[in-house]
């Protein structure tokens, strides 16, 4: 019985970090810069625009991100996976700048 309780409590636990009560997620977010190759919606990246796992936010979405601000879920990626969002910059500069950061994803 004990163990039951505290492995419900540890889901619990777990899925309550993953997506806040304020409907947002705590993801890891790495950023990335101009590739040449249109989005995973078929569209040239710009600022604003971010890469998700479509099956934790769809493709369209407007999301706000903490420390980068509004942004529109339009790409997706080989290591995005689960809560792991890729924000874009327009230069290679600002996204090695931004290197990785744990922040909060709002659904808008």
């Amino acid at each position: 019985m004990k163990k039951r309780l505290l492995t419900l409590f540890f889901l619990l636990l777990v899925f309550s970090m993953a997506r806040g009560e304020d409907n947002y997620y705590v993801m890891i977010a790495t950023a990335y810069s101009w590739t040449g190759n249109r989005t995973a919606t078929g569209v040239y990246p710009d600022e604003g625009m971010i890469a998700v796992d479509p099956e934790v936010l769809k493709l369209g979405s407007w999301v706000h991100v903490e420390h980068y601000g509004k942004a529109r879920c339009m790409d997706t990626g080989g290591d995005i996976r689960g809560h792991r969002i890729d924000v874009y910059f327009n230069t290679q500069e600002e996204a090695i700048k931004w290197g990785v950061k744990k922040v909060k994803v709002k659904i808008l």
